[in-house]
């Protein structure tokens, strides 16, 4: 039994966020990966009829989610992996869930890049961007070793580009859907092939031959590719810091905000006051209806309220907004006594999430741990 459990520690783990044209093609490849143990799917979406043109799915697979269907195939081409289906948009998981060896992302949107090159780069963890052209036959990867120094998706951004990033009110609903890609299943499975040889270069130390830093183009319609070197730009927008996160002992999201921030003083022996924030889940302390008025003192971390839980309890017809002054970036003591008084998980606070401590100048990495840690 200790010899299975030490094999298994021994072995990888990869995160998959994108279960689409690109991602479903990966499952059956991450399958078959040595040393491959664990496997974290992430992607908020189900299986649709005009998926099954351009997906690996069955119909036995519409109206599922599509992390449940995927898990289920991986699962059966290989028992032995500990497959972990999150069903959530990628900016709202907490980053201790999705610690890896290797990120592999197949996602549609710049924006939904933007924030797995952050996790990315928090967690100190390579990541390989896949991505299809299926107007003109390209299939694009992109791979990416963080570092403080090192090339980051956002330093090939320009204006244009973060122009390009659709709007969201902070609590309202999601900004336009992404249109499809409808990449063929034969691009989608190029791309998913080359994402598994790089991956594989990843967790087996071959990093001397792997596409870090750089970018690769096929055009399968002429028979051709293009190789991209990036540098790092010293104008980018992210700071490219790697975090060092430490396990926050004794610390549950039962404990009250109150208790946390004491907590958080005596663990840095701070001598003045301590906040603690989540970032990208600032506090928002009052939700309000666009359409009657109505509003609700509901503090929630942004991103942590369900869509139901949104809706205007008064008119039932808008989604509740917050508004810019209802919205506090971290939290101390200062905060109105009922809210210090409640536990952090009636705040949206989980397991995994990565509360960042903050004194004088001087900032700490805190991942809140599941009972099994």
């Amino acid at each position: 039994m200790k010899r299975a459990a030490s094999k298994q520690r021994a072995g990888k783990s990869v995160v998959l966020v994108g279960l689409g044209n690109i991602g479903s093609q990966f499952v059956e490849h991450v399958a078959c990966m040595e040393g491959v143990v664990r496997v974290t799917l992430v992607d908020k979406d189900d299986y649709e009829e005009a998926n099954l043109q351009s997906q690996r799915i069955t119909r036995r697979d519409l109206g599922r989610s599509k992390v449940a269907a995927q898990a289920r195939r991986l699962r059966e081409m290989n028992p032995s992996i500990v497959v972990t289906p999150i069903r959530e948009d990628v900016a709202n998981i907490p980053l201790g869930r999705l610690r890896g060896d290797v990120i592999i992302a197949g996602v549609d949107s710049l924006q939904a890049r933007i924030r797995i090159n952050e996790i990315a780069w928090r967690l100190g963890v390579p990541w390989i961007d896949g991505g299809v052209e299926p107007a003109s036959h390209l299939v694009r990867l992109n791979a990416y070793q963080p570092s403080a120094s090192s090339p980051c998706l956002e330093c090939a951004l320009d204006e244009s580009d973060y122009q390009q990033l659709g709007s969201r009110h902070p609590c309202g609903p999601d900004s336009a859907d992404v249109a499809p890609t409808n990449g063929s299943t034969s691009l989608g499975a190029l791309a998913a092939a080359l994402l598994a040889i790089e991956c594989q270069k990843l967790l087996t130390g071959a990093k001397q031959f792997a596409l870090i830093s750089r970018q690769v183009v096929l055009d399968a319609l002429h028979h051709r590719h293009f190789l991209t070197t990036f540098r790092h730009n010293p104008r980018c927008r992210f700071d490219h810091a790697v975090w060092e996160i430490k396990l926050w002992r004794r610390m549950s999201v039962n404990h009250t905000l109150a208790e946390a921030i004491a907590a958080a003083r005596k663990l840095t022996r701070a001598s003045d006051a301590v906040s603690l924030r989540i970032d990208g889940h600032p506090l928002v302390r009052a939700l309000h209806c666009p359409g009657c008025g109505h509003c609700v003192n509901q503090p929630h971390l942004l991103g942590r309220l369900g869509r139901p839980e949104q809706g205007c309890p008064r008119c039932g017809k808008h989604v509740m907004l917050a508004t810019g002054f209802k919205i506090v970036e971290s939290l101390d003591k200062n905060l109105p006594t009922e809210i210090l008084r409640k536990p952090l998980r009636r705040f949206g606070f989980q397991p995994g999430d990565v509360v960042t401590v903050t004194c004088a100048n001087h900032e700490l990495h805190l991942v809140i741990p599941h009972e099994r840690m």
